[in-house]
This record gives C-alpha cells, structure tokens and sequence, in this order.
C-alpha cells in the first residue's frame, strides 16, 4: 500500500518508482495498447520506463489503489522525463471523486515536474495515463509521485541568506594578503615546484592555455555561492529553492581555477573566490544532487557521481588557496570531505561491483584517492583506506581497457576516464615518491592504438568516430588524459594530439583538464599532426580503421564491432562510418545528453548504417544489444587497397541466424558491401544509412552531398522498399536523412550495394 514519505515541511512522497527494492509494481495495473510494436514497461537503476515503438499511435496505464490521507497537501506532482510529443494525464479519486489533476501535460524531451490541484480529504485511486498519438517511437521514465503544500512551499522557498557572512572566521580577515602562498597539501606540486610551474606556464608553448586558465577563473570573480547553500546544492529543480533561472551558485570550476589561476598570479581575490565556493559546498548539507538518496526509508543511491566531483574540487582549492584558510576553515573542509565525499565514493565502490568494470570505478577511485591524501596530511589515521582506493582504481583501470587498449563506450568516455585516471596516479606517485611510469597498469601504455585508430578526418582536431554513449555530440579526445600520456607512451601521435587540442579553446569541466596538462606535460609540443593509421584492426575492441588518401584528401572507412556483453553500447556491430575528403558523409548518429528520454533511442539499430531483419508489420527490429557473443573484424589493407569482414550474427534478434558483412574496396572512393544472412523463417530484411544531408533518387543511385563530398548508393539487388527522408534526430538533435533499402521476404538474403563517393567543388 502506498505510504506518505515526507521529505521536508511542505513536500511528500507516495510512490517511489525510482527505488528498485521499494518501487513496488506489483501494486500498479499496468496496460498498454497496442500490444507489440516495441511497446512495453521496463525498469531500470532509477525508474520505471515505457518504452514504444513506431507506427502506432500508443496509450499506456498505470493504476494503485490507495488509502491515503491527503487533506494537509493542496497539489500533487509527478517528475518523469519523457519524449516531447507524449502526453501525460494523472487522475485521483478523491473522497468518492474522480479528478484530472493533470490534463494532457506535454512532454519536453527532458525532465520535468508536473504539478496539479487536488482538494479534498482522502485519496483511494491514482492512475497515470501516458498517450502518443504521434506514431513514432519514444520513452518515459518516471521517477515519483508527490504531493506539497503550495502556502508552505512557497514560504520554504523564500530566500533568506543566512549564508553571506556565515564563513568570515574560515578565511583570514579581508585585508590580510598572503605574501607567498605556497600549496598547502602539496598533491600535484609544492613550494619548491612554484616558480618553475610559473615559467613555465609563461613559455610560448603555454602560455596560450594559461591565458584561457586565467580568462576562466576570473569569469567566477562576481558569483555569489552562499546563495546556493541548502540541504543540497546541485539540485536539477528548484525544489529547495537553491537554484533560479537556471544558476547554479556553487561551481567545481570556480574551486579549481580560482585556485590554481589564484595561486600561480598571487591574486588574493582569485584564491578567495575559490575558498568561497568551496566553503559554500561544504556548508551543504550533503553533495548528492536530490533528495532520493537522502530521504527517510531510501534503499538507492545514485553513485558517488556528484560527490567525488565535489570532494576533488574542494580539496584543491584547499590546496592552492588554503594559506587563506584558518585552521577552523581547514577543520570545517576536512569534516565535509570526510562525511559528504570520502564515505559516498567509498560506499560506492563497496556496493556496486560492476563499477570496477567501467568508467565509473574509476571516478570513486579517484575521488577517494584525493580525499584520503587530503586527510592524510591533516588527521593523525588519515589515509589509512589509501591502499583500498588505489587496489579499486586498479582494478577498474585493468578491467575497463581491453589488452589493445580500446574500450567498449566509445572516445568519450575513454580518454575521460583515463584523464582522472592518471591524474590519480600522478598524485599517487608524488605521495608515493616513485614514478608515474612504475604505477600505471601496463595496459595504459597501449591505449594510444585506440585513440589514433578512432580519430576523425573531418574538424575540428581531435576529433573521434562517434560510437556508443561516448560519441556525445563534438565528440573530441579528452585533452587532459594527453599530458600524462606524453611521458607513457612513445607515440609520436599523443603529444602532437596534445598540441593540436591546446589550440581549442573548451569549456572547463569538473575535474582537472589544462590544469594537469600545465603541471604535467611536456616543456614544448611539436606541430599538431596527428592522423589515424592507413590501416589497424583493434581485435578485443572490435574496431577497423581503413583511412586511405587521394588527391582530393583521406577517405576513411571505421567498421565497427564490440567485446561479449559489453553495456554502453548501441546496436552497432557491424555498422560502418564513412568520412570522405574530410567530411562525414555516412554518420553515427552519436548520443546525446542522459537526461533527453531520446539518448535510448539514439541506440536503435535502424539509426546505426547496418542491416536489420524487419518485424511482419514493417518495423525495423533492435540488435541484441548487449551482444552476448564479441564481434571482431577481420581483414586487411593499405594506402590502396581495403578488404574487410565481420561476423555479426549473434547480434541479430530472432528469426535471425546468421550475418555476415564483407566489405572490398579496389580503389579508396568505391565499396562493395556485401550482406549475406540466413534467417530461420522467411523475413525482409533493411540496409541502412545516415546522413546530416538529405537523399535524393537519381538515376540509378540515391545520393547525399554534403559540403566536401557526395555518396552514391547502388544497390545490386532488388528492392521491395526503398526510401531516403528525414527521420529523428542526431546527437545534437539535429535533424538527419535516413536511407533504408529493403529486399522481400527470404530465408536467405545476399545483398551486394555499392558505394561511391567523390570530392565536391
């Protein structure tokens, strides 16, 4: 039976779909018309989904009886994310009366709080009715349902500051200038390192990125982070009132620009803005950004992800700004670090076994390492769990790469990951006074192969084939992983990828990007010349990279498979990326931002350039997706010739038995691609491809031109179907031009299409 969960003085909880072990669905009557077509009910760590599919306007229920006392709340509010065009009813049977209390609310392709009226004494049935007239596929998640009191929100929403001087006896008086400030901890340098890190960010190799250092942190001069203190601080609603108009007052660059910009400038105000930021954070009453780990009776959590973000960036403003701190404000950040960050990353790590075998491991890891060396130096038994961080940091490290280097999530979340990795490590070999080198799991040393093999021709530099959830939209290698690669690797490639990167300005993030390249990279850079290979084959990642020039510039073909089982995938294998003369003409599509319900369908195979085996009803069937079995290219080439083949039959989903893709290539402007499958009933089957430009029948061909290059696709075989238009979104959720070719109903299917492409203008 639902249950009323206060979570503060003027807001409840009834129904907590966000908590696997109490979200109770056996209480719910689920239905959901048509049946079929992809439409479901599914769950995942943090909600309960709906998921369907195209062709078919959809309606979905769910209803709980319920005896609830609600007379001491005035509305009722439901937080989901879903596609823009559902829409969401909820009804309440209230003292015997039935009552819309939302009507139709729009989705917004992102999250939401609905909200509503609802009089009356006593609550005995909800229902919440989700509808899409709009035939095409899409999602919801929901997260949970509430009620509040509008008069008491509204007073505990007001804005009282108590938090502007709250920190004054933290800091040295206003008027008090350090005159040397040296680090404090002295994690990543010390005093004696100083004036060498100074010259050094005054060279002509870096001071262009010192510049941009420098422009960063003096943005945050003018912020206000005691208006962001409250029960938590990095809130995605305003439910606590600690964030308007989208501000958040409380920023993790803020704490490490200020202070590492603070500390090389000696500029008092830089290094006070830092500790301001930091003591805001700290004043928090917890780091975890909503109340759904926190709230009375919560079985979930939502990983450490916030707090180790916040724990590393506290510690170093403490360590570059902290000769502005007392030693009450150095006893009030090592209290937060301890209860608000070291504990969640440490119970992360001790929770979640799975974490060990991707990126995230390595974020807890790291996020514990910096805390426990923080502690280290200022508590007698600090540090003592140090040994613990680095055996998990390793472990996930050794776990996460694949022997050739290579993961399975894609650029993005590779070379983030390894940047904190070895920002870890670098910190670890300092406290440990060994070098990095001697630290880093062998497996480090390999990881240039996979950045090279999945660099992009088309700009910006340093630009990456966008597979998986790590070919977010700009998708570029991650700079700050380059610096400390620049002394592990031998590759020419990295330090001239590092140079090239240095020249773009980015945004900075959450954790140490040009900071650590400064502290650690190479004295001078050569000239940004890096390239991916004429030909490699990455056979535990699964990847092929075929990059062959001609006169008109490189044409570069990435097939695309995958290790067994591995998660963060898209239903991909064997779909290929054709660049031509520097342009993507053939895409992956990428991913977009986890909080946009479409980032799930950005993974359905019918957005990927493979073959599908089509349902009865002319729907396009997913990839078993995680694979269960690796796909791993095969194959050979050089500046001329290319010849390459994938066995991707354990992705296809039932009637399939058997796929394999063969691709030939004579000349680097001219593919065969053949398609040979073998089906255990008679089914059509779909050839697919993307372009951000639209398609166009002619002659014999359908053709996409783009800005540097034009596709022609002729396929060998006769269609049944055959189609180019617009057709959903990319992951800059842009529109893009889908081409779907499909044969008649067979058993077997061997499909010969060529593709052309030539240079434009």
């Amino acid at each position: 039976m639902l249950t009323i969960t206060p979570i503060n003085d003027a807001e409840a909880i009834v129904a907590r779909f966000f908590d696997p072990m109490r979200r109770h669905l056996e209480w719910w009557q689920q239905e959901i018309s048509p049946t079929g077509a992809g439409n479901r009910f599914d769950t995942n760590f943090q909600s309960l989904q709906c998921r369907w599919g195209q062709g078919q306007a959809m309606r979905a229920s769910l209803g709980c009886d319920t005896d609830l006392p609600v007379g001491e709340y005035t509305h009722l509010m439901l937080c989901l994310q879903s596609s823009a065009s559902t829409r969401v009813t909820v009804l309440a049977l209230v003292d015997g009366q039935e009552r819309v209390v939302i009507d139709r609310a729009p989705g917004r392709d992102s999250g939401q709080e609905l909200e509503g009226a609802l009089s009356g004494a006593h609550l005995s049935r909800l229902t919440i009715i989700l509808e899409d007239p709009a035939q095409t596929i899409g999602l919801a998640s929901l997260f949970w349902l509430g009620l509040f009191h509008a008069e008491r929100r509204q007073r505990l929403r007001a804005r009282v500051e108590h938090y502007r001087h709250a920190w004054d006896d933290l800091l040295l008086p206003a008027g008090d200038i350090v005159a040397n400030p040296t680090p404090v901890l002295g994690l990543h340098f010390g005093a004696d390192d100083l004036e060498a890190l100074r010259r050094k960010a005054a060279s002509p190799t870096w001071a262009p990125v010192m510049a941009r250092l420098r422009a960063a942190a003096r943005e945050h001069l003018t912020s206000e982070p005691w208006r962001g203190v409250g029960p938590t601080w990095n809130n995605y609603t305003v439910r606590d009132g600690r964030m308007e108009n989208n501000t958040q007052w409380i920023s993790w660059p803020a704490m490490r620009l200020g202070a590492f910009v603070g500390l090389l400038d000696n500029d008092p105000a830089l290094l006070r803005m830092a500790l301001n930021h930091a003591l805001a954070a700290a004043h928090c009453e917890v780091w975890h950004p909503t109340f759904m780990s926190g709230m009375a009776g919560s079985s979930w959590e939502g990983r450490a992800f916030f707090e180790y973000r916040t724990a590393i960036n506290l510690v170093f403003a403490w360590d570059w700004a902290g000769a502005y701190l007392t030693p009450a404000g150095r006893a009030v950040l090592a209290q937060a670090l301890s209860i608000k960050g070291l504990s969640w990353c440490l119970q992360t790590l001790m929770r979640h076994p799975y974490v060990r075998g991707c990126n995230q491991g390595v974020f807890f890891a790291y996020g514990a390492i910096v805390s426990e060396l923080a502690l280290a130096k200022t508590w007698h038994h600090g540090g003592e769990l140090l040994g613990a961080a680095r055996q998990a940091l390793d472990q996930t490290v050794t776990q996460y790469y694949a022997a050739d280097g290579g993961t399975f999530e894609g650029i993005g979340y590779a070379t983030g990951t390894l940047a904190q990795a070895l920002a870890a490590y670098s910190v670890l070999a300092r406290h440990l006074g060994q070098p990095l080198a001697d630290l880093v799991p062998p497996v480090v040393g390999r990881i240039p192969n996979y950045l090279m093999t999945m660099l992009s021709t088309q700009p910006p530099y340093g630009a990456v084939i966008k597979t998986a959830d790590g070919g977010r939209a700009g998708a570029c290698v991650v700079s700050a992983s380059l610096g400390c690669l620049c002394h592990l690797s031998d590759d020419p490639g990295i330090p001239a990828l590092l140079a090239g990167l240095n020249q773009q300005v980015v945004s900075p993030g959450y954790y140490l990007g040009d900071e650590l390249n400064l502290i650690v990279g190479p004295e001078i850079l050569p000239a940004p010349t890096a390239l991916p290979p004429i030909f490699r084959i990455l056979e535990q990642t699964g990847m092929l990279c075929s990059c062959r020039p001609t006169p008109a510039g490189p044409v570069r073909l990435q097939l695309i498979g995958g290790p067994a089982k591995a998660g963060h995938c898209h239903d991909d294998r064997a779909s290929i990326v054709l660049e031509a003369f520097g342009e993507e003409i053939a895409i992956d599509r990428g991913q977009m931002p986890y909080a946009d319900p479409r980032c799930d369908l950005l993974k359905a195979a019918q957005y990927h350039n493979v073959l599908t085996v089509d349902a009865p009803d002319g729907s396009f069937l997913r990839q078993r997706n995680p694979c269960p079995q690796a796909s791993i290219p095969t194959g050979h080439g050089d500046a001329t010739r290319l010849d390459c083949a994938m066995d991707a039959s354990a992705a296809l989903p039932a009637p399939g038995l058997s796929w394999q893709r063969q691709i030939s290539s004579d000349t680097p402007c001219v593919f065969l691609v053949t398609d040979s499958v073998t089906l255990e009933s008679a089914a059509a089957v779909s050839f697919h491809l993307h372009s951000r430009f639209p398609w166009q029948w002619a002659e014999d061909a359908w053709v996409t031109r783009g800005e540097r290059s034009e596709l022609r696709v002729v396929p060998q075989w006769p269609t049944v179907s055959a189609w180019g238009r617009e057709d959903f979104v990319d992951g800059l959720k842009a529109p893009a031009y889908h081409l779907a070719l499909t044969a008649a109903p067979a058993t077997t299917h061997h499909l010969l299409t060529r593709l052309e492409v030539r240079p434009l203008g």
